[in-house]
């Protein structure tokens, strides 16, 4: 029902969920000091690492032999190499973007630099970001809504931009990766998809989504690789089943420091 409030157990269910998917968004780290044993801040500190956290660290210098890293005044884990083996030198690169994982003991750079499992260099992270205790918005259904993303967590991409106040973003010309990912909350069936703007063209359309009315949060992502001879625009759309007041776009945790709902990841190809 439109506008219904979750009861307390179907809450917790729904905030734990939106946390593990913030927990697996990339959060850029600004590293503060260090060669090899790197400190390091971030905007919204986690209160402890859990595994299948994703962070995007960039060296201020290249290391010359094994790695720790301290994020947000953690606890320093050690940085290993996809299986797990210590650095022995050079595997990090000064001003180089590197996508790092933690296992549940130690952060493990994902083989091949950057975005390496989509075949390119990470270029840039857009999100929904909003002020803490603030849902998603309301999603009304049979109609295509655009999604808002309001913060550039991210941008390493020349020519490349976000329009917070319409949600669109600039590509410039070239050949990229494109992946999203869009939640939705007790609307029935929904679909994301991601949307060509200068061109009136959908380029793909994302997973096919469930969340039943009753109260239930899912997720509908895509990835589209793209060849573009010119600039473009570009936005991310989501259609439903049965409107949601509020919430339809996402629940507000209340968690942390931000809520964090539409995310759309830009990769070299």
């Amino acid at each position: 029902m439109a506008g219904r409030t979750p009861a307390p157990g179907w809450q917790n269910q729904v905030n734990a969920e939106i946390v593990a998917l913030w927990d697996r968004t990339p959060q850029a780290l600004t590293v503060t000091a260090g060669t090899n044993d790197l400190v390091c801040s971030i905007d919204v500190a986690p209160p402890a690492l859990l595994t299948g956290m994703t962070f995007l660290l960039t060296p201020l210098a290249d290391n010359t032999g094994a790695m720790t890293v301290a994020i947000g005044g953690l606890a320093a884990v050690a940085l290993c190499d996809a299986g797990g083996d210590a650095f022995t030198g050079g595997e990090m690169a000064a001003g180089r973007a590197e996508l790092v994982t933690f296992d549940g003991t130690r952060l493990r750079k994902l083989t091949g630099g950057a975005g390496a499992e989509n075949g390119g260099k990470l270029l840039a992270i857009w999100v929904d970001r909003k002020t803490l205790n603030t849902s998603g918005g309301t999603f009304t259904a049979g109609a295509q809504q655009t999604r808002a993303l309001t913060y550039e967590d991210f941008n390493d991409l020349p020519g490349a931009s976000l329009n917070t106040a319409t949600g669109r973003f600039t590509l410039p010309a070239g050949s990229y990766t494109v992946k999203w990912r869009a939640p939705a909350y007790a609307v029935n069936r929904h679909k994301s998809s991601l949307y060509n703007y200068t061109n009136s063209t959908t380029v793909k359309e994302g997973s096919s989504g469930y969340c039943p009315s009753g109260a239930s949060l899912d997720v509908s992502q895509g990835t589209a690789a793209i060849d573009i001879v010119a600039s473009k625009e570009f936005e991310i759309r989501h259609i439903c089943q049965t409107s949601q007041a509020t919430t339809g776009l996402g629940v507000a945790t209340n968690l942390g420091s931000y809520e964090y709902y539409t995310v759309v990841e830009i990769y070299s190809r």
